[in-house]
């Protein structure tokens, strides 16, 4: 007994090295993709204060210009921790990635002996799962700790559960589960079929016990997590609603596309090849179409594998369940931004895939134990390989959307994206280019437009920065930041009645814009034209009220345009919110003398 528990520790001590060996030349890699916006940006995570902020907003809620329907908490709890140790180094958050992926792959090798009690299956489903290269966006990245942390605090939920330990442990990590990422939630119907895998042996059926209290208390710690998951949500969010960032993709198209999306992940944890950040979607359109028959089609034989599993082999079933469950909430992509399909959301989807891998890989062993040894060094070198190549794609930006524009070419968001990073090199005619073939492959949408002319404003080319800015609003003509930059351009050239026009119409779409009063009472003021710069001012002053420069300015505006009645009231406004505002007093006495009472 004692040489069987040795063994197993040396396993899991390998294991975990392995896992950590894969990945150990990510930890030089920078802040890529959303990091900078999660990190660098964000005063959450420089203080534990903020801890109810955290708890009690969406995971953009430390911008306000910037919002979501993901509610996760852990995510920022997590880069709290770290940053007094790390700070703005990437270094910390990236060993941080791969302890926790190491950790996972450790009791993925724990819940495969807990549930088939045979080290061969446990060994080959650890070592699937620490190697395999789709996980590399999950790990590689930053930004991927969400899924890392939804698969750590979930299997040690289940391997409490497993060994009927401690409910109410069970509840805390089921809802840092949740807390971590939404697919969590699918523990509540994952858990019953883990029940049924492990009903066997002395403790009795377990989904049998239907007389006795016990079994009525063995799956509360998920619910009662669930339900204060989905408190904590709706408070935080407003609602359980998940958005729609694909509104012209009905229910029907969604069902057409999901089989297919489907197929899509099977067939990517299966070969793992040509992995990508920015994968091509092209919807399907039509339920006859070769794709969705093919999608169709994939769903109907994994159907088929859980039929068999379910009367056969009741723990591939379960695997085969947890492969599949996790998967479901990514078909639905009306909440998703462009990049549909993501690798990261199969990083829980695998250890299902790991576990039933890990099955198959010990009942071949017993019938031919040589060939299944070499068939499985090959592959999880292979493997290794793939996923130790994979990491220096992750170290910057410029190197993530370069790889992205070559596998996926028309897409869209790569091109774009690797255009600002030549745009940043200085490279201004690369990134021109690279907009320009991002316009042409979807003239509808103004990200593009928006870019180059920045960057043809930037090399002080005007005329063609106009265009590109008047496309930009032609393509979305509620987007603000093209108003206030064509606006800025047009008062960078000396060009103030165009500037002027610019905020106007940006004031007819956004009544409330702080920032085109601001302008247009700037240029109205240096015009001299106090009637028009004191409506402006107006417009600010009942923005902000609290403001004492508003208050200053407007009154300013009202004194030289002769308005001393008027004037004076908005100087005392402005004294009495700072008593200690000079300038307020200096303009109030001239106010008054000028005729104000």
């Amino acid at each position: 007994m004692r040489t069987e528990t040795r063994r197993k520790a040396v396993y899991a001590l390998v294991l975990v090295l392995l896992a950590a060996l894969v990945y150990i030349n990510s930890i030089g890699n920078g802040f890529v993709y959303d990091d900078p916006n999660q990190l660098v940006k964000n005063p959450w995570i420089r203080d534990f204060r903020n801890i109810p902020a955290v708890l009690t907003h969406e995971v953009w809620g430390f911008q306000t210009a910037v919002k979501s329907s993901f509610y996760r908490p852990t995510m920022h709890l997590l880069n709290m921790l770290i940053y007094p140790f790390s700070g703005l180094n990437p270094l910390g958050y990236h060993i941080a990635n791969l302890l926790l992926h190491s950790a996972n792959s450790l009791l993925v090798f724990l819940l495969a002996m807990a549930l088939f009690e045979d080290i061969v299956a446990a060994l080959a489903a650890g070592v699937l799962f620490a190697v395999h290269p789709v996980h590399t966006e999950a790990v590689d990245w930053i930004g991927g700790s969400p899924d890392l942390m939804l698969v750590f605090f979930s299997l040690v939920a289940m391997l409490l559960f497993a060994a009927r330990k401690n409910p109410v442990l069970q509840g805390v990590f089921f809802l840092l589960a949740m807390l971590s990422k939404e697919p969590a939630i699918t523990l509540i119907f994952i858990l019953p079929v883990f029940a049924y895998a492990l009903d066997a042996g002395d403790a009795g059926p377990v989904l049998k016990e239907r007389n006795a209290p016990l079994w009525y208390f063995r799956f509360m710690p998920v619910v009662a997590a669930a339900l204060v998951y989905l408190a904590m949500r709706i408070y935080a969010l407003g609602g359980l609603t998940a958005g729609n960032n694909h509104p012209e993709m009905g229910l029907l198209f969604e069902a057409a596309n999901a089989p297919y999306l489907f197929a899509r992940y099977m067939a990517k944890l299966i070969l793992p090849l040509n992995l990508n950040l920015a994968y091509d979607f092209h919807p399907v359109r039509s339920f006859l179409s070769p794709r969705a028959i093919a999608g169709f089609s994939a769903a109907l034989a994994f159907a088929g594998l859980l039929a068999i599993s379910f009367r056969k082999n009741r723990k591939v079933f379960f695997a085969l369940c947890l492969l599949a469950m996790p998967v479901l909430p990514a078909l639905y992509f009306a909440p998703l931004g462009d990049l549909v399909f993501g690798e990261r959301y199969l990083y829980l989807p695998s250890v299902g895939f790991a576990l039933a891998a890990g099955w198959a890989f010990a009942y071949f062993h017993k019938k031919a134990k040589h060939v299944s040894i070499a068939a499985g060094i090959m592959v999880a070198a292979l493997f290794a390989f793939g996923t130790m190549h994979r990491a220096p794609v992750w170290r910057s930006n410029f190197s993530l959307w370069s790889d992205a524009v070559k596998k996926s070419p028309m897409g869209y968001v790569p091109l774009v994206n690797l255009g600002v990073e030549y745009g940043n090199m200085g490279d201004t005619g690369q990134a021109i280019a690279l907009f320009e073939k991002a316009e042409s492959i979807n003239p509808a949408r103004y990200e593009a437009y928006l870019l180059e002319g920045q960057t043809y404003q930037t090399i002080k080319k005007y005329a063609l920065a106009v265009k590109a800015y008047q496309m930009a609003l032609k393509a979305d003509p509620r987007h603000s930041e093209t108003y206030l930059r064509l606006a800025a351009m047009y008062r960078a050239a000396g060009e103030p009645e165009k500037a002027i026009q610019t905020y106007l119409a940006l004031v007819s779409v956004y009544p409330d814009s702080m920032a085109a009063y601001t302008g247009l009472g700037q240029l109205y003021f240096s015009a001299r034209d106090y009637k028009n710069a004191a409506g402006a001012l107006a417009n600010i002053a009942r923005l902000a009220p609290g403001s004492p420069d508003a208050h200053y300015n407007l009154a300013q505006a009202l004194r030289l345009e002769g308005d001393m009645k008027s004037a004076v009231q908005q100087y005392q406004t402005a004294i009495r919110l700072d008593p200690g505002f000079t300038k307020a007093y200096a303009g109030l006495g001239e106010a008054m003398r000028g005729g104000g009472k």
